[in-house]
């Protein structure tokens, strides 16, 4: 069994290994784990949950925020802050990996930002487990 505080990290191996199996849905190669990037324009170093790469060199990469949040939809902010997140790294987008929706306000943000849904199961621990993809459109 799986200790409670490690539910995350788990849940994070889970999405990037599914998302692996479904990387030409999003025209990319494969996708990378936990990593830090730095922002062109601030300078700052960002940790991010995995990377979706693509293009010939690489060049083509969305980020992944993996959100195991049992209670509530994302939240605006939330999804505003990975938006910046985007702008700030030169990404082409981002993917939002959580258990539940977003918010009305969520929804506007991430459909202006290419950032798409992506729902897994909070306890989700199986690598054959399933995922439904969203657009963040709706």
């Amino acid at each position: 069994m799986i200790k409670k505080d490690k539910k995350w990290a788990n849940y994070e191996e889970v999405a990037t290994h599914l998302l692996n199996e479904i990387a030409h849905k999003f025209n990319l190669c494969h996708f990378e784990k936990k990593q830090k990037i730095k922002g062109k324009k601030s300078g700052t170093i960002w940790e991010i949950d995995a990377k979706g790469v693509g293009g010939k060199a690489g060049e083509i990469f969305l980020l992944v925020e993996c959100r195991r949040h049992t209670t509530a939809k994302q939240r605006q902010g939330d999804i505003a802050a990975l938006a910046y997140k985007i702008q700030d790294t030169g990404a082409a987008g981002g993917i939002v990996v959580s258990p539940l929706g977003l918010q009305t306000g969520a929804r506007r943000v991430a459909k202006a930002e290419n950032i798409h849904r992506v729902f897994l199961a909070q306890d989700c621990t199986n690598p054959f487990a399933r995922i439904l993809l969203g657009s963040g459109l709706n």
